[in-house]
């Protein structure tokens, strides 16, 4: 008996505790739990650093993507203003053929007569 005395009290002074091999090997499995727990811990944060990274890309490209959608806008109505200009002019210039023509029958009718 005093030797298990002895080893308990020089394993007290060291601060060492006497246990089972399984206590122990549920001991080492707690403390793997908690270092995975803590690798996923880091894992999160960096997922979640690129995911705020990823966010504000997407803001910026929002943001370019309504500009883009603006300028487009805008060039399709300049589209339609000159496009009905034209097609007025191309009218104008239709008349006038129109007239030349009548003028020209108009002629060719008088000396024909």
């Amino acid at each position: 008996m005093q030797e298990h005395e002895d080893l308990h009290m020089y394993a007290h002074e060291y601060r060492v505790m006497v246990v089972s091999p399984n206590t122990f090997s549920h001991f080492l499995q707690v403390v793997l739990m908690g270092i995975e727990r803590s690798k996923l811990h880091e894992q999160a944060k960096r997922i979640w650093e690129i995911l705020k990274g990823v966010q504000k890309e997407t803001r910026k490209f929002g943001d370019r993507l309504s500009v883009l959608h603006r300028h487009i806008t805008n060039a399709k109505g300049a589209m339609d203003t000159v496009s009905g200009e034209y097609m007025k002019l191309s009218g104008k210039v239709d008349e006038i053929k129109l007239i030349d023509a009548y003028d020209k029958s108009k002629e060719r009718t008088k000396s024909g007569e």
